[in-house]
């Protein structure tokens, strides 16, 4: 989005603010630029294949756009878009759609019903959530919810004091693709993290989850 206050907006103004040092390229059919930066009409009209697309439209356009990205070879995608399997009905239907695009065409995914993810060690902080500084650290949040992980990051990020600093977080969502099983393993590769923490209301591969969990531990 090209106003200031949506969530399209603030994920780019993050992505800004917060240091981001690779190409952006926002895309938007009804604007020029965006903070600055040249905007696309669509996802086919970018100048190169993206390794990672914010998907932040209304649900009745994301499986266009997730088609777009799949003939774009595009890499991976955040799906920030909600009204999808949590809602049930049509939403589980698209949601089942999005999971045929993204099993034949290889490419990785987070949300749907997202709020996005960081890794400070990147200078990645691709979230809606209006975070005025994020601090580097040693602990590596995920969280199922939105709402309790948007939440939870933004206090900590406004604390004067005694932040512990976040190296990577995530808001799993629906878990489309990428999960607390794949979380685990990744934080794991990264020297800087000490503590993994992870508050989640279900579990997509038990029998994956605990081993990782144990091998860590």
């Amino acid at each position: 989005s090209a106003s200031p206050g949506k969530s399209g907006y603030i994920v780019l103004h993050n992505l800004l603010h917060h240091g981001f040092p690779g190409r952006l390229y926002p895309v938007n059919p009804s604007a020029d630029s965006i903070l600055g930066l040249r905007a696309y009409a669509s996802v086919a009209q970018l100048p190169e294949p993206p390794d990672l697309v914010f998907i932040v439209v209304p649900r009745e356009h994301v499986l266009r756009v997730v088609r777009e990205c799949e003939e774009r070879k595009a890499r991976a995608l955040v799906i920030v878009s909600a009204g999808f399997g949590e809602v049930g009905g049509d939403g589980a239907r698209l949601e089942a759609e999005l999971r045929q695009v993204l099993a034949r065409s290889g490419m990785r995914a987070i949300g749907p019903n997202t709020v996005g993810f960081a890794n400070a060690g990147r200078k990645v902080v691709g979230s809606f959530v209006p975070f005025p500084r994020w601090i580097d650290g040693t602990v590596a949040l995920a969280g199922q919810s939105g709402l309790f992980a948007g939440g939870l990051l933004h206090e900590l990020m406004a604390r004067e004091e005694l932040s512990p600093g976040i190296r990577l977080a995530v808001s799993f969502g629906n878990k489309i693709d990428l999960d607390e099983v794949d979380f685990l393993d990744y934080a794991s590769r990264d020297p800087e993290i000490r503590v993994i923490a992870l508050h989640l209301e279900s579990l997509k591969r038990p029998r994956e989850f605990f081993r990782v969990a144990r091998r860590l531990s």
